[in-house]
């Protein structure tokens, strides 16, 4: 590619209002200011035995690190000596916060916390004050201690990493789980591998150099500072660019309709992304009409224009045509650590639905990746819009198993008008706009849960139902399968819903009497309250709990996508 070319593609990023603090250095000179980060901890961080000084080696020129963290500090202590308010005065765009091991008892009055009162309250006051900075917060659990009992690693800092990890998801910042990283490595290992991580040991006062297995030397801050690094990568994903070395193969691409990047085609930069995973394709605003297949992992794919209608991806298959509903998505996502902001997905195929006709499928979004991120996309089509469903299922009957696929959509916008959200995922709208188009009779969800004990269901959070001028007769969902699941939590309704919810599939069908379907704090003229099919429930507050994002998708790998998500390119 030419250099003209390169400058043109910079040209368009900047004039879409991108910084690089949220985007990769493009291969000409830029002069905007670099993407500050601050690490604040105690000497398991700080420069001589902490993972810090390996961590920045492991950015872009693009960043500025500054390790600020101090040896034997905690997170009462550090504050109250005024290393805090001189952390902040370095004005970070990013501040790193690790603490817990100067936290613990018979550390001394000056230093102690308790991990769920002072501890928690010293971090959540941390947070607080970074973002009045106007910098980004980020939890790191402390970096487990190297010392094994019978065999066995002591883990002596869990109830502090415990007590990180809540605040975190209560206050709604990214966190890096080091502590129980640097667990799952160690317990791997003996005592004597365990002790190559060691720092030199310093003289106690009998003058004996007992080992230390808190402090680390080279190989250690390297092995760690890889782990801080890569987590980073994925809570904020905006900073992956600027992260060197692994994942292996990580590579920025661009794509422009106009010619002036990397390729002209978004699928040829699907293609050319490492067999891995692991890329960034930037794409400028224009319309490409193609269909994308991403069944790579770990690829995001973004547009610098936060107008998602600038960016379309738009093509027009049908079930008729194409041999059935599956194969006719625009956008097909089967890789896992999807990402996607900015960009419309379309089927624009224009046959007018009919009950009595069939063919008329046509779907913009299969996604059957596990941990699928989509923040500020549209997708729109009619009958079919949105396939958000499990990996695939094995088995008969009692035998019958499904693997679990989760994804996320935030303040995204869905239209369509028959069964426009189908499938057996287990997926969250969050502040979602979800808007209905004209029929005669509309159908936002076709959830279809298989069996009772799979682990499947929508969840509709804080969201809006919409429709064009005119449109009524809609209902909330319709069981494709019989344990169909269906949640709205404090989602505002319009008129166009009707009164009853929720009704059965086709009349003679009885899948109501086995789907969970159920409401809390339902708004609007659509709410109906007092009104809905005796099988919906009405949740109670506590029971509503349940169904926040963090919570519902969390599972074994602790997966929280509310701060994963990359925010919007500015």
């Amino acid at each position: 590619m030419k250099l003209v070319s390169l400058a043109v593609f910079y040209s368009l990023f900047v004039a879409c209002g991108i910084s690089l603090a949220q985007a990769p250095v493009l291969p000409v000179p830029p002069a905007a200011a670099k993407v500050r980060i601050v690490l604040v901890g105690d000497s398991t961080v700080a420069l001589g035995g902490g993972w810090g000084a390996s961590f920045c080696a492991l950015l872009t020129p693009n960043v500025e690190c500054l390790d600020a963290a101090k040896n034997g500090r905690s997170s009462k202590s550090y504050y109250d000596e005024g290393l805090w308010k001189n952390a902040l005065e370095q004005k970070p765009d990013y501040v790193l916060i690790q603490f817990g091991h100067n936290d613990m008892p018979g550390k001394g009055p000056t230093r102690e916390t308790d991990p769920e009162t002072t501890y928690a309250a010293n971090l959540r006051r941390y947070i607080a004050e970074a973002r009045a900075a106007k910098a980004r917060p980020v939890i790191v659990t402390s970096l487990s201690r190297r010392t094994y009992k019978d065999g066995k690693l002591v883990q002596d800092l869990t109830a502090y990493a415990t007590a990180a990890k809540r605040v975190a998801a209560e206050e709604n910042v990214p966190l890096i789980d080091l502590n129980a990283a640097s667990v799952k490595l160690l317990q791997t290992m003996t005592q004597e591998q365990a002790d190559l991580f060691d720092a030199e040991a310093h003289p106690d006062a009998t003058g004996n150099k007992g080992p230390d297995r808190t402090h680390l030397n080279a190989k250690g801050a390297t092995v760690f500072a890889r782990m801080v690094a890569d987590d980073l990568a994925k809570v904020c994903v905006e900073l992956g660019p600027d992260i060197k070395g692994e994942p292996a193969g990580h590579k920025t691409l661009y794509v422009a309709a106009d010619g002036t990047g990397d390729y002209l085609s978004i699928q040829r930069a699907i293609d050319a992304a490492p067999a891995t995973g692991g890329a960034l394709i930037l794409v400028a605003p224009g319309t490409y009409r193609e269909v994308l297949t991403i069944d790579k992992p770990n690829i995001q794919l973004r547009s610098a224009n936060t107008d998602a209608s600038k960016t379309v991806v738009v093509f027009d298959r049908s079930a008729a045509l194409n041999g059935g509903t599956f194969k006719t998505a625009t956008m097909n996502v089967t890789g896992d650590d999807f990402y996607a902001e900015n960009i419309t997905f379309q089927n624009d195929f224009k046959v007018t639905l009919d009950p009595n006709i069939t063919g008329s499928q046509a779907v913009a979004l299969r996604v059957q990746g596990d941990r699928a991120i989509f923040h500020n996309v549209r997708l729109l089509a009619l009958q079919d819009t949105l396939y958000a469903a499990s990996k695939g299922c094995t088995g008969e009957g009692a035998n019958r198993t499904c693997r679990t696929a989760r994804q996320y959509f935030s303040d995204c916008y869905i239209e369509g008008h028959f069964d426009f959200i189908f499938g057996d995922g287990r997926t969250v709208f969050d502040r979602c706009e979800i808007h209905s188009k004209p029929l005669s009779e509309g159908f936002i969800t076709a959830q279809s849960k298989i069996y009772p004990q799979q682990d499947s269901g929508y969840v509709i959070y804080k969201s809006k139902l919409t429709a064009d001028p005119g449109v009524a007769n809609v209902w909330l969902g319709r069981p494709w399968r019989p344990y169909s699941t269906v949640t709205y939590i404090e989602t505002e309704m319009g008129a166009h819903i009707r009164p009853a919810g929720w009704r059965e599939w086709l009349p003679g069908t009885h899948s109501l009497e086995t789907s969970t379907y159920s409401e809390f704090g339902s708004t609007g003229p659509g709410a109906h309250r007092g009104e809905r099919d005796p099988h919906g429930k009405q949740l109670s507050a506590e029971e509503a709990k349940h169904y926040a994002p963090e919570e519902y998708l969390r599972a074994e790998d602790n997966w929280n996508p509310v701060t994963q998500k990359a925010p919007a390119l500015q």
